[in-house]
């Protein structure tokens, strides 16, 4: 497994993986309809927020991001064939030492980025 900090290419595969969760599922239009699109993503990722993804046979096994500003939590994801991999765990590991920034916060409140595409209940 690799780990490295997520670029604009990666939004599709990032959105692959997010729709593909055991827990707190959603489809991609129902991300859409929550206003995550891959345009807000690119957006997010080239001014406000970070993450760290991790690879694996080839493709996108799991990712972490975060706030980089606020330090919070934005999203958690990892494929159900490699859970419990600590592919999780690995990717917030980064995202605390690799942006040179320490996430503090393992979740934000009912109107954070977090809320809307990582917990959207």
């Amino acid at each position: 497994m690799t780990f490295r900090e997520i670029t604009t290419r990666d939004i599709p595969a990032l959105f692959d993986v997010r729709i593909s969760v055991r827990e707190n599922t959603y489809t991609r239009e129902g991300l859409y309809r929550n206003g995550i699109t891959e345009e807000t993503v690119a957006e997010m990722i080239g001014t406000t927020h970070r993450g760290w993804l991790c690879e694996a046979d080839s493709k996108i096994a799991g990712l972490a991001m975060a706030n980089a500003t606020t330090g919070e939590f934005w999203v958690i994801a990892v494929l159900p064939e490699y859970e419990v991999q600590g592919i999780d765990q690995n990717s917030c590991f980064w995202l605390r030492t690799g942006s040179g920034r320490s996430v503090g916060k393992r979740y934000g409140s009912s109107n954070t980025d977090l809320a809307r595409f990582g917990r959207l209940a």
